[in-house]
């Protein structure tokens, strides 16, 4: 149906521009109709499908306080079906009413109107339904304290003779304290609310003891009916509301997924501790969760790290993300030389994170950075290479670069050894290693080659978690 159908008075009344044989009359777009207050030039904006909704053609008026009482003149002529004006359901508020016809008022009507306060006969503006939800009596009171008293009183009085206060009245069986007996038992000493008189569902806040220190805290009655344990606000008690909250969902999960221990059987051997929650247990939580875990290794117990639960599985050492010569250098200066020597160690120089192949501290406090670029994983970043020469060597060390002969010498690097391509992985790494010690000023150990014979390096190897090859 067509707005000028459905509307025919009010197409009229339409702004130019609107087409009332174009627009539906049921469409959501706004249209613009002419205020039917005197005189008005106003334009309202109305939706269609909301005037629609009401039978025969709306009454439109815009918000000039004159078309306000030109609209409320009008709804005053209005015919009220008998038994919903104010004068047929509530003569005590019809005896209040100002200047207006209680009978073409509706109880419900939402428009407000004069009254006098039954307290002090003072005027006030207020409307009908307004007055229900407020006011138990059905009678207008100001907002004057002596009034305000008076209306409780009055609604004191009704309550009592409909029997309201009996019907909240409950059974001991389906009180807080019976249906809820975890609530009833960490019940604060000073707490009055005697929880066997409180029926289930209450708003009503209750002093719960902390289950952590024992300190007094506020609860809500409707919010902890499922709780076990209730905690105060302080820093440590919170933290192990957390950890409450989060043991509760674990249990709910594992229902659905199982434990950690039973999806991932193989890793039991390799959990040591938790770190979060040391008294949590791989058959405690599901196998997808975020707490960090040491581990150990089961191939060498010195292997221990830290990570997540739901991290990669395996030791880190001994599937490391680096090369197998990088692994053995760093191995074989460790003996040479005495003095650990990690690999892949991440160095912060003012801003920077530079990742080091391996670095070299010597007693002496002199620091080296020796950087193993294969051919494949170098062709492509000599500028990047460049400048990581520049930000370490700004921090004090000296870079020392054994690279593929393919690959182009640096300028930036303080000294640079080139292994032949075809001999990269097999022999001439023993060469670069001799050239390393000569370079920190290390004389060759005259057992040097015996020891390579005895393939002792593979020992070293396995103390890095690589086998040898």
């Amino acid at each position: 149906m067509m707005f000028s159908e459905r509307f025919p008075g009010l197409s009229l009344r339409l702004k130019s521009g609107f087409d009332p044989k174009s627009i539906s009359a049921k469409t959501h777009k706004k249209v613009e109709i002419l205020c039917m207050g005197k005189d008005c030039e106003n334009y309202v904006e109305r939706r269609p499908d909301n005037m629609s909704r009401v039978s025969g053609e709306p009454r439109v008026f815009c918000n000039r306080e004159s078309c306000g009482q030109e609209k409320l003149a009008l709804m005053l002529k209005r015919k009220v079906i008998k038994g919903n004006s104010i004068k047929d359901k509530f003569p005590t508020l019809a005896k209040q009413l100002i200047s207006n016809d209680p009978e073409r008022i509706s109880w419900r009507d939402t428009n407000n109107y004069d009254f006098k306060c039954i307290g002090c006969n003072d005027t006030l503006k207020i409307s009908p339904k307004r007055i229900k939800e407020n006011n138990d009596a059905w009678a207008p009171y100001c907002e004057k304290t002596d009034c305000k008293n008076k209306s409780k009183t009055v609604k004191s009085k009704i309550c009592k003779e409909r029997g309201s206060y009996e019907k909240l009245a409950i059974d001991e069986s389906s009180s807080i304290g019976v249906l809820y007996p975890n609530i009833a038992r960490m019940q604060h000493p000073t707490c009055t609310l005697n929880l066997n008189e409180i029926k289930a569902g209450s708003n009503k806040k209750v002093i719960l003891s902390c289950y952590s220190c024992g300190a007094p805290t506020s609860y809500s009655l409707n919010k902890t009916t499922s709780h076990e344990e209730f905690y105060c606000k302080e820093e440590k008690c919170l933290q192990r509301k957390k950890n409450y909250f989060r043991m509760r969902d674990w249990k709910t999960r594992i229902k659905s997924r199982g434990t950690f221990a039973s999806e991932h059987p193989q890793r039991i051997d390799e959990w040591v501790r938790c770190i979060d929650l040391p008294q949590i247990t791989p058959w405690d939580i599901p196998p997808n969760v975020r707490l960090k875990v040491e581990w150990k290794c089961k191939v060498n117990p010195k292997h221990v790290w830290t990570r997540s639960v739901d991290g990669r599985a395996g030791c880190p050492f001994c599937t490391a993300n680096v090369s197998r010569m990088q692994l053995r250098f760093a191995a074989e200066l460790s003996h040479f030389l005495n003095i650990p020597i990690s690999h892949s160690e991440v160095v912060k120089i003012s801003e920077n994170r530079v990742e080091v192949d391996i670095p070299i501290r010597l007693n002496n406090g002199e620091k080296f950075a020796l950087e193993v670029d294969g051919y494949k994983w170098h062709k492509d970043k000599a500028k990047e290479d460049s400048e990581k020469d520049i930000i370490l060597k700004s921090d004090g060390w000296t870079v020392i670069r054994i690279r593929d002969d393919r690959l182009q010498e640096l300028t930036s690097t303080d000294k640079t050894i080139l292994v032949p391509s075809n001999e990269f992985y097999k022999l001439q790494w023993r060469e670069a290693i001799i050239q390393v010690l000569k370079y920190l000023g290390l004389s060759t150990p005259k057992d040097y080659d015996s020891y390579l014979a005895q393939d002792e390096y593979l020992s070293l190897l396995d103390y890095y978690k690589l086998g040898g090859g």
